[in-house]
């Protein structure tokens, strides 16, 4: 039973980079999880933090072409899509041009 417990405490780093440390701390299937890994000194929080990093930049760069498929202003108005972008923005994934460029192919695909 233990096996299986470290197991499944040790995968849920990996869905923390798939999926953020939000989502996993709320989540009634995952948490219990992670607070095992955490409590039996399988990981610590700095490995959590870098996990959630991963998952963080990782959307932050997806984001940047979901401007170029649907323009910047739905993505800024996004509950879902402007964190990404502006953790992109501050973290010096991309800057401001990379973003406008983005938006200018967006622009442009909408006139062809």
């Amino acid at each position: 039973m233990t096996n299986d417990l470290e197991q499944k405490a040790r995968e849920v780093l990996g869905t923390v980079e798939l999926m953020g440390v939000d989502f996993v701390r709320g989540s009634q299937a995952h948490n219990p999880h992670l607070q095992y890994g955490l409590e039996h000194e399988l990981y610590g929080n700095s490995d959590i933090d870098g996990a959630n990093t991963k998952f963080r930049q990782t959307k932050a760069r997806e984001v940047l072409g979901t401007v170029e498929l649907i323009g910047v202003d739905f993505v800024r108005g996004s509950q879902a899509h402007n964190p990404h972008l502006q953790y992109g923005l501050e973290h010096e994934l991309y800057s401001q041009i990379d973003v406008d460029n983005a938006q200018g192919k967006y622009l442009k695909s909408k006139k062809e």
